[in-house]
């Protein structure tokens, strides 16, 4: 072992070595189901990805572990997606992802997704009420006219990498087929352009993305539950087109 590698919410990495070769060993994290991971879903993804150069090769895993190749380079930020550059690659690596296809798999459900997460938060930190919007908000995707395609799912800056040799994406555990708009809305936010649809789906889309980093924020910190009622409201009172 090398070191262990920082930033990751959701599991521990390590950095290793032998000889020349570095690859990362990522220890997943234990009950990942109840944040809505698919282990074998990630891993089916991964490799249907693997020969467009956008993730990193997958040298040995199972229900444990992930040992893939170590890309080095320099992790994104938020400013570096200001970079016109930048932005023109990642779309590009994004409209290739989607033109791959992932056979015998169905797509994401927000709705059930949803629930599934507020299902295990305690009832008097999220009203009935409060549930029902978040439902009808995620039931609002689910019934626009859109096709399902291969989507990352959490298309933050920490997951992506550049270097000489282009751009890099990784951490797939969210990964399924969903919404084509999804990962231009979690990674460039209300900035996010070439968003199909009307300006009310664009927005109920942002809403539902926003709701999910709170719902899943409540279940990876149960510390912050206390507070995770009153937000919700506040974002549904604001961000949900009426």
């Amino acid at each position: 072992m090398i070191r262990e590698l920082e930033g990751g919410q959701t599991n521990h990495s390590f950095l290793v070595g032998a000889g020349a070769l570095r690859a990362v060993v990522r220890v997943n994290r234990l009950h990942a189901v109840k944040l809505g991971i698919d282990r074998q879903r990630e891993l089916s993804i991964m490799n249907v990805l693997q020969p467009s150069g956008l993730v990193p090769k997958i040298l040995y895993a199972d229900k444990d572990v992930l040992v893939s190749e170590f890309i080095e380079g320099s992790v994104l930020t938020a400013d570096h997606l200001a970079d016109k550059s930048i932005q023109e690659a990642l779309y590009k690596a994004i409209e290739k992802v989607q033109s791959l296809r992932l056979p015998n798999a169905e797509a994401r459900c927000y709705r059930s997704y949803c629930q599934q997460y507020c299902d295990q938060i305690p009832k008097h930190l999220l009203s009935d009420g409060v549930k029902t919007d978040i439902y009808n908000i995620a039931e609002q995707v689910d019934g626009g006219d859109w096709q399902a395609v291969i989507c990352h799912h959490d298309l933050v800056p920490e997951n992506i990498i550049v270097n000489n040799r282009g751009l890099f994406i990784i951490d797939w555990e969210y990964a399924a087929l969903g919404h084509p708009d999804i990962d231009l809305v979690r990674a460039f936010g209300n900035g996010a352009v070439g968003i199909g649809g009307s300006d009310s789906e664009r927005r109920t889309l942002l809403s539902m993305q926003y709701l999910l980093d709170k719902l899943w924020s409540a279940l990876r910190y149960p510390q912050l539950q206390s507070v995770l009622q009153d937000n919700l409201s506040k974002i549904i009172a604001t961000e949900v087109p009426k």
